[in-house]
């Protein structure tokens, strides 16, 4: 259907519709402030602890060079999907990866803690035995992007503070993530170590994963040794 040219418009609805598009109108003084505050924002978050613009500490205190070589399992539960990757580093700043999809229904998402982390742990081991990657003797080290509210403790460790996305999984809200993973990981006998939990916002920081998040990953790195201290408590 071809627009109504604007004189064809009666004038009580071009002036609802002109006063709606005003509403969306930025000027530069306006973006300066809107950024100052974020920046503002940011800096609180960085000096206190939990705060509206929670800057959770990820434990990663560097970014790869490119001369890391090896092979790793990756896994990123989101709103929708659960991802399962592998990622093989070649040096020299090169890497192959191999991913597969899995639909996170409902029930998964909305029942017990146990039977989602059961399921997660049920892809990764189909995922390996596809790709032929199943380790005779040691176990392949994982990293999982967890994208709901975290407080971590140590790279490895991290407690769910509350579900979004539509999930309210229960049994998991106070536990940690991780260990609920490596649980469901030994009881299925699927070869893998989870040694590494972070947010989407900081796989986007490696190139991995893209985020879809607002957040940001902070790299500066003096306040974030006081954020850790504060978080640690």
């Amino acid at each position: 259907m071809p627009p109504i040219p604007n004189s064809d418009v009666p004038q009580p609805i071009r002036d609802v519709l002109d006063s709606i598009e005003k509403q969306f109108e930025l000027t530069d003084d306006r973006l300066r402030d809107i950024t100052a505050h974020f920046v503002k924002m940011y800096q609180v978050g960085l000096q206190n602890g939990h705060e509206p613009m929670a800057m959770i500490p990820t434990f990663v205190t560097a970014v790869p060079d490119g001369t890391e070589t090896g092979t790793f399992m990756a896994v990123d539960l989101g709103g929708t999907n659960f991802r399962v990757c592998e990622v093989q580093l070649q040096g020299d700043h090169k890497f192959s990866l191999k991913q597969k999809k899995f639909k996170v229904t409902d029930e998964l998402k909305t029942g017990p803690a146990e039977d989602l982390f059961d399921y997660m742990a049920k892809c990764v081991g189909e995922f390996m035995t596809e790709m032929g990657n199943v380790p005779d003797e040691e176990c392949l080290h994982l990293g999982m992007t967890f994208s709901f509210p975290v407080e971590q403790t140590a790279l490895g460790a991290g407690r769910l503070l509350t579900w979004t996305k539509g999930f309210s999984a229960t049994g998991a809200i106070g536990n940690d993530v991780v260990q609920l993973l490596q649980d469901s990981l030994d009881k299925l006998h699927v070869q893998c170590k989870c040694v590494a939990l972070v947010n989407d916002e900081l796989f986007s920081l490696e190139d991995i994963l893209l985020g879809p998040a607002s957040l940001a990953p902070s790299s500066e790195r003096a306040r974030m040794a006081h954020t850790l201290r504060i978080w640690v408590r």
